[in-house]
């Protein structure tokens, strides 16, 4: 479908972060999504285009070739924007879906008085949580976080380090073998998070993400990395640990939290995607909030 595709949407490059990051900075997205690290790291996956049209910042997903599925716009004038891309649509005879669309910004589309469906997608409701719950941990609720995360404290001879450039090979170096113990490479969506994980560390000076890293016995067990999201959330995209380490995720998690600026006040774990596990795994840090997205499907 991206053969279709006027020629002044063209894909992500390392150069487009100055341009992105200025609509971040002004708009202040709610998604977990929306910073340029993820759109860079997901950008083959997604199969990811942009363009700017009339100082609106339109990123698409030709992937499906019978669909013109639209991230979120970024702009002060929707109208002109969802005009514009029904036009697109109807000239290239495709359907046009909206997706990954917040709760927060339903209201602005049905005054456009266009006729859609709205779809709820729970499977990629981001998780929101206090920071200083994950740092702290308190209360009842927390009790077996406190119990593995002490006993991974007492167990081993553990260090945390921020994320710096003498540390990504190593990281990259767990990062293969965690790759290796959760067979990665037989797994479509783990090898391309493997592949979008090691092209952000490799580009990690251009990128300016922030991270951690747990060591044993001068060893990195477990790692993890954000960006800022809005002026008090940052958004978590990766964690990893290697499981022979019970508590090392709890562990890398409490450091990276507890060493941020305090003007952090809300820590975004992103999605569960739908997977009773992730879901599980998710809940039992006790979210304060969702940011409840929903795929809108344009009628004409």
């Amino acid at each position: 479908m991206s053969s279709n595709l006027p020629p002044n949407f063209k894909p992500i490059t390392l150069e487009d972060r100055i341009i992105f990051n200025s609509y971040f900075t002004k708009h202040q997205p709610e998604i977990s999504e929306y910073t340029f690290t993820n759109l860079y790291m997901w950008r083959k996956h997604y199969q990811f285009r942009w363009t700017v049209y009339n100082d609106q910042l339109i990123l698409i997903s030709p992937k499906e070739p019978n669909k013109l599925t639209v991230f979120p716009l970024m702009g002060d004038d929707l109208m002109t924007s969802l005009e514009y891309l029904i036009d697109l649509s109807k000239k290239s005879n495709l359907e046009l879906e909206l997706i990954r669309f917040p709760e927060s910004n339903l209201k602005t589309f049905k005054k456009t008085g266009i006729s859609h469906e709205i779809i709820e997608e729970r499977g990629n409701w981001d998780y929101v949580y206090d920071r200083n719950d994950l740092v702290n941990l308190p209360g009842k609720k927390y009790a077996n976080l406190r119990k593995k995360l002490n006993r991974f404290k007492r167990q081993f001879q553990w260090s945390y380090e921020s994320l710096n450039e003498f540390s990504i090979e190593s990281i990259l170096n767990m990062q293969d073998e965690w790759c290796g113990i959760r067979a990665c490479y037989d797994d479509e969506s783990l090898n391309e998070e493997n592949l979008g994980i090691h092209e952000i560390f490799t580009n990690w000076k251009d990128l300016k993400f922030e991270g951690g890293v747990i060591k044993v016995d001068g060893k990195i067990v477990a790692y993890t990395l954000g960006e800022m999201l809005n002026k008090e959330t940052i958004v978590v995209h990766v964690e990893k640990a290697n499981p022979e380490f019970n508590g090392a995720y709890q562990a890398v998690a409490q450091q990276f939290y507890y060493k941020l600026d305090e003007s952090i006040k809300f820590i975004n774990r992103e999605q569960d995607l739908g997977s009773p596990n992730l879901r599980k795994a998710k809940e039992q840090y006790h979210p304060i909030r969702f940011v409840k997205k929903y795929s809108v499907k344009i009628k004409f």
